[in-house]
Order: structure tokens, then sequence, then C-alpha cells
């Protein structure tokens, strides 16, 4: 008989609310699932980040993107983020505000060209 090797573990990222809820959230996190049994390790922060509301990861390379809020002249508005991804560590590359209010989503295009971001309320994109 012959047993299918499986992934010892699949790392995954949870974004978080940081200005809300007694400011609880410190950004981005990072757990492990054993895809045998499907729990849940401890998450622990993998970066800091204001609201991270949505996350996604490139499709070929080890990035993900992250969009958030920032004030800027005293008005929020969303933030496009990147990171290297470094197994459950995030380093910041770059970030670029996106000129609307509350973000809500992230979509990428399958060869991970382009990443598009949508603004709850407005319907801006």
């Amino acid at each position: 008989m012959i047993k299918l090797s499986i992934e010892t573990s699949i790392n995954v990222f949870i974004g978080t609310y940081t200005s809300r809820y007694e400011g609880k959230g410190k950004g981005i996190y990072a757990a492990t699932v054993d895809p045998e049994t499907g729990s849940l390790s401890s998450a622990r922060v993998a970066a800091t980040a204001v609201d991270p509301s949505f996350l996604i990861i490139h499709p070929t390379r080890p990035l993900l993107y992250e969009v958030g809020r920032v004030s800027v002249d005293g008005k929020q508005q969303a933030e496009l983020n990147a990171y290297e991804i470094k197994a459950t560590r995030l380093n910041p590359m770059t970030g670029q505000p996106t000129g609307h209010g509350a973000p809500c989503h992230l979509i990428m295009d399958g060869g991970g060209k382009y990443v598009l971001s949508t603004v709850y309320g407005t319907g801006t994109i």
C-alpha cells in the first residue's frame, strides 16, 4: 500500500481590525494548519498593519497584499500594502494610498500582474 504524502503544515494569514474592538488586533497574524487533522496553531503577529481588512497572496511569488487604512490630512483612506512572505513572517515592501475610504476586498488577475481594491459603501474600484 502506498500512502500519499501530505504537506506537514499549511501557513495561513489572518487580518484583524486594529482601530476597533479596544485595539486588540495588532495587524496580520500567521498560523499553521495541520492538513491531516484540520487543527489550527495559535496565531502570532506576522506584521503590524492598520486595519488589514482583506489579504490576498500572489499566485506564483511569495508575496502577500493587504488593504488597510491610513490617515491622510485627517481623513481615513485605504492603503494597499505588499509584503514578502518568509515562512510565517511578513517583510513590508511598499504601500500606496488608493484615495478612497473603507476598503473591503482585493482581487488579483491570474498572472499576478494586477490587483484591484474595492471600497465598501461607495462601490469604488
